[in-house]
């Protein structure tokens, strides 16, 4: 049996596309570079932008008028924040991953398609996931006792240190999925946690702990399949070298 040499193969397929094909897939993945640079660019903006409006400060002052509440005014900041980030953002994003796209034939979605698809994500991912995966790690750590007990009942060695390890986690990977970033690594991390949930609390005591994982990981494991679905720069989907 001959072997099989994948980089003559690659050079003989190469070989078969026109040079305006080539520059095609080069001028994609060029602008892709770019489009890194400008994007972050775009965020700087929007971030002074909601900054010198000075909304987040007036939001906090109206939530402690009567008393301190830091746990609900960090909440109610951050939605604030991640929704005005996401509207004013919103003419970019359009931009590079729908009008761009179409310029080079790889998607026919209206954009009103488009729109809605993105905004279901955003409604979906913001606060009935990602921010739900900070408030557990928070909480976690407020309870660091209790949920250090329940880890040890559950079977887990080290069970502080499993406590403040999972904590960190969630925290850190909520915040990330929130705001839309990394999130295909992010999910399968996130739905990796809640295999271990279920199998060590909902094992152990059953109940919500044999709903409530399960349901957070075909959620967490929707956004990682759904960031590989649209991966953007990879070599399947650039221009010419379908």
């Amino acid at each position: 049996m001959a072997s099989f040499d994948p980089a003559a193969a690659t050079a003989a397929y190469l070989a078969e596309l026109s040079p305006a094909a080539h520059a095609k897939a080069t001028a994609y993945t060029q602008g892709g570079h770019w489009l890194l640079l400008w994007g972050w660019l775009a965020t700087a903006v929007v971030c002074v932008i909601i900054l010198k409006s000075r909304v987040l400060e007036k939001a906090e002052a109206g939530l402690q008028r009567d008393k301190p509440r830091p746990m609900l005014i960090s909440f109610v900041v951050s939605v604030i924040f991640i929704g005005l980030d996401w509207l004013l953002e919103l003419p970019w994003d359009s931009y590079a991953h729908w009008w761009r796209e179409g310029q080079y034939g790889l998607t026919s979605q209206p954009l009103a398609g488009w729109l809605a698809d993105n905004a279901i994500v955003f409604v979906v991912q913001l606060p009935v996931l990602g921010l739900f995966f900070v408030a557990a790690g928070i909480f976690q750590l407020i309870a660091f006792g209790t949920f250090t007990a329940n880890f040890a009942r559950w079977g887990l060695p080290v069970p502080g240190i499993i406590v403040v390890l999972v904590a960190a986690i969630e925290i850190v990977c909520g915040a990330l999925l929130a705001v839309g970033a990394l999130t295909r690594p992010v999910g399968l991390l996130l739905a990796t946690l809640m295999v271990g949930a279920t199998l060590t609390a909902g094992r152990i005591d059953g109940g919500p702990w044999l709903i409530a994982p399960p349901l957070l990981f075909a959620l967490a494991v929707f956004f990682a399949w759904r960031s590989a679905r649209f991966p953007g720069l990879t070599a399947e989907r650039r221009p010419g070298v379908q």
